[in-house]
């Protein structure tokens, strides 16, 4: 079982498990910003908006785009998912799952 746990009651950050070993986690890097610094085992990524003025989320590792998650048109909540081909689908869903989650806040805000 795949399992997504905040670090606390009132906390944005998530740990991601697979049974009970920890495969990865997500920080939200602040209050206002809508992205995260991801560790992935020993790897560190960064999955952050495209910009301020799209949905589009883009995951980097140091400062090169490795792979990004964005709505497949402007009124729908189909997403097109581009993600590298060697990173487990596990990670994969987890990353779409925190994006997903931003998606819906902006909705509600708005």
């Amino acid at each position: 079982m795949l399992n997504a746990r905040p670090n606390g009651r009132f906390s944005w950050n998530y740990k991601f498990f697979d049974g009970d070993v920890l495969v990865a986690s997500a920080r939200k890097r602040g209050f206002i910003l809508r992205s995260y610094d991801v560790k992935i085992g020993k790897s560190r990524y960064v999955l952050a908006p495209g910009s301020w003025f799209t949905r589009k989320f883009e995951l980097l590792k140091g400062s090169k785009v490795i792979g990004r998650i964005q709505p497949e048109g402007f009124l729908n909540r189909r997403a097109e998912i581009l993600l590298p081909t060697d990173m487990p689908l596990q990670i994969q869903a987890y990353l779409t799952w925190l994006v997903v989650i931003v998606w819906r806040r902006q909705r509600r805000s708005n």
